[in-house]
């Protein structure tokens, strides 16, 4: 199952996903991008970012404390674009003028999955933050082999679900369920989806 969720959170179309939502960024301040646990498509996205000029400090679990409110700080003042994170900024950060947030660590954990947005989601102390864009992912398998792959699946579903429930482009989910209708590759998803009565 570990091995299952590894191959759903570093699946490489995120990476091609990234590129094109970054290339539509009016600008690329106050971005976090929460990366997989694996060094290698850590690696990629700092590639990705780096040939884009898209200034960007890395936070990790080896990062020490003083290091951390340093990046935070830079953050901030506007001295760097995002905050590339693997493995922290789950919890006991708060950064409010964080305002777009890409998820490319797909996680099932709902804690994890409610503080990463809630990073975003927090007011700033000058209350000029009306809303945030948060840019999750869903890998679609193109069939479930195994019930842990459907299980997988319908806990991933779960999280997208969560996260639009309370956005204001709650209708897009609505919308590529219907043009999923017409890709047999997406027939599993749509099943399940509608399985949540949406």
């Amino acid at each position: 199952m570990r091995q299952r969720s590894q191959i759903v959170s570093t699946c490489s179309s995120k990476l091609v996903t990234l590129r094109e939502i970054l290339s539509n960024f009016n600008n690329y301040y106050n971005t976090l991008i929460y990366t997989a646990e694996n060094k290698n498509f850590f690696d990629e996205t700092i590639n990705i970012l780096e040939e884009m000029n898209i200034v960007t400090l890395k936070i990790t679990a080896d990062i020490n404390k003083a290091d951390r409110i340093d990046v935070i700080e830079k953050f901030v003042k506007k001295d760097i674009h995002c905050i590339l994170a693997m493995r922290c900024l789950d919890e006991g950060v708060d950064i409010p003028s964080a305002d777009k947030a890409i998820i490319l660590a797909s996680s099932t954990n709902s804690k994890q999955y409610i503080q990463r947005r809630g990073r975003v989601l927090r007011k700033d102390k000058e209350g000029k933050k009306k809303s945030a864009d948060i840019y999750d992912f869903l890998v679609v398998p193109p069939e479930f082999v195994s019930q842990a792959d459907r299980e997988l699946f319908e806990r991933e579903l779960k999280r997208i679900l969560e996260f639009a429930s309370a956005a204001s482009n709650y209708n897009a989910v609505h919308d590529i369920i219907s043009y999923s209708q017409k890709n047999a590759l997406m027939r599993n998803f749509i099943n399940i989806f509608k399985e949540y009565n949406l």
